[in-house]
């Protein structure tokens, strides 16, 4: 596979995270309430991880365009500020052994969140640095993402807001996976083949 779709594929992983939070409410309760909650941590840790592996050959792939790496800055920046925050959510849970997290670092979950919105509109920016490298559909897509990523800064305004069982808000981590399915599709079907 073509060193971009590689790429592109390692970077969606970055948007499934916020789905594993909605895994039905059974799984928070009773003697495997301890066990899930670490476990998801852990998942969004490897899936940023993967991410971060992405960025690494994304920029190498970039080596030689200043222009394009400006466009990919956003969303590398987005991706490294969650892997940080999870990071130490699950080291500090983890140190101090409380469930489900310490109290003084409630914030760091606020800031989790936001940055999982940005991740749409700032993945769109980056596809933009590759409109020659996607054939002719790419449009289509990149509208789609577009959508995506307004939808995003939406939910964003909504969260800082404060609104309470907001049905935008909701639909957070269902916009980030159809965005992460979206980069796959780009990925797989949508790169033109470049030489090696």
């Amino acid at each position: 596979m073509d060193t971009l779709k590689k790429t592109l594929c390692a970077l969606a992983c970055a948007f499934f995270p916020s789905l594993i939070g909605r895994m039905p409410v059974l799984l928070r309760q009773g003697q495997a309430m301890l066990l899930f909650y670490y476990s998801e941590y852990l998942l969004y840790l490897l899936l940023y991880a993967v991410s971060c592996f992405g960025l690494i050959v994304l920029y190498k792939y970039l080596k030689t365009s200043t222009e394009k790496r400006k466009f990919a800055l956003p969303f590398g920046l987005t991706i490294l500020a969650l892997t940080i925050i999870t990071l130490i959510i699950v080291i500090r849970s983890v140190i101090t052994m409380k469930f489900p997290y310490p109290s003084d670092i409630v914030w760091l979950f606020t800031f989790h969140d936001i940055f999982a919105l940005l991740l749409a509109p700032s993945g769109v920016l980056m596809l933009v640095a590759f409109r020659a490298e996607i054939n002719e559909y790419w449009v289509i897509f990149l509208m789609i993402m577009t959508g995506l990523g307004l939808c995003s800064l939406m939910m964003l305004g909504e969260f800082l807001l404060k609104i309470p069982g907001s049905p935008l808000y909701q639909l957070s981590p269902v916009v980030d996976m159809l965005s992460g399915l979206l980069f796959l599709i780009i990925a797989c079907w949508f790169i033109k083949e470049t030489p090696h």
